[in-house]
């Protein structure tokens, strides 16, 4: 095992350890369950599950599963340690990919960066994490590590729509409004018209990333590439039935410019799904997700897919 990984994931356990002092525990909350923690808590895609079958093909199974869950908080919540898991699986036989992730973030609130309205009201909260990753391909027998803080924010209150309020561009959320639709001279209540928009900005610097070279990673050759990252998150609920069920429309853009001119200098990273939500806590779906591009779950390999899956949220 590479020194510089090995020291990072010592590192992130470390954190826990030292901060054994402070009001630690696992709260009512405290748990996630999702397909992956490229951004904040409050984003909905949950854990996958999922059966490929290409026409005139093998079929093969996927599955992308995180664990999160929130130890410790300072300052009335405003500073939280949240150690997580995550393990990604493709058995596709042409380019089968097997790995997983341990790591720390440190969830800020920083006070300075909240932006209130004349009546004292809090408008809009800044983020700020600050995270350590500790990744081990077993698929490529590789290991890798990385350091990464993200800046993003939120209208704390929601809001109607975006024509009124262009701002909410930078960060807000909707509730459901009452709609009433009539099929066969039968009405139904529904609720429509709920979204969350949510960009990303940050800095990540990646120790011992294997080298992309002609569209394939390096069995031998590592790089130790910068980047900055703008990343921009949409959900969209075109209609909701009262009782949970309804459909669920999530897209996410990444974007990365190198700082430091290893690696890839521009890898970009795309998806899109569908989802049915069974239940009003919007725990099991089921969904069709396609994604393209230069997948930083492994490696920055480029990919094209499209899956059908189970999804668990928690």
């Amino acid at each position: 095992m590479n020194i510089r990984p090995l020291a990072l994931s010592l590192a992130i356990f470390a954190v826990p350890i030292a901060a054994k002092a402070a009001p630690c525990g696992i709260p009512k909350d405290g748990f996630q369950v999702r397909n992956g923690f490229d951004g904040g808590k409050k984003e909905g895609q949950g854990a996958k599950l999922s059966v490929v079958a290409p026409a005139g093909e093998s079929s093969y199974s996927v599955a992308d599963v995180a664990i999160k869950a929130t130890l410790c908080n300072w300052g009335d919540g405003a500073v939280r340690l949240a150690p997580w898991v995550e393990y990604h699986n493709d058995t596709n036989p042409t380019k089968p990919v097997e790995n997983y992730s341990v790591g720390s973030t440190l969830e800020t609130e920083p006070k300075a960066l909240k932006f209130d309205y004349d009546d004292g009201s809090n408008a809009y909260q800044t983020f700020i994490d600050y995270s350590l990753t500790y990744k081990d391909d077993i698929e490529g027998e590789k290991q890798s590590g990385k350091l990464a803080v993200l800046i993003y924010g939120e209208a704390v209150q929601p809001i109607g729509n975006l024509v009124d309020n262009p701002l909410a561009w930078l960060g807000a959320y909707s509730r459901h409004s009452p709609k009433k639709v009539t099929i066969k001279d039968h009405e139904f209540n529904l609720e429509s018209d709920r979204w969350r928009l949510t960009p990303y900005f940050g800095v990540e610097q990646y120790v011992d990333k294997p080298e992309i070279v002609a569209g394939v990673a390096s069995g031998t050759e590592t790089v130790d590439p910068a980047y900055f990252l703008f990343r921009y998150y949409a959900e969209y609920w075109p209609f909701k039935h009262p009782a949970g069920k309804g459909i669920q429309i999530v897209a996410t853009y990444t974007f990365r410019n190198s700082l430091n001119s290893e690696g890839l200098d521009h890898p970009e990273f795309g998806t899109a799904g569908i989802n049915y939500v069974f239940d009003a806590d919007e725990h099991f779906s089921l969904g069709v997700d396609y994604s393209v591009g230069d997948n930083p779950d492994t490696d920055f390999l480029h990919e094209e897919k499209t899956t059908i899956s189970l999804k668990v949220k928690y």
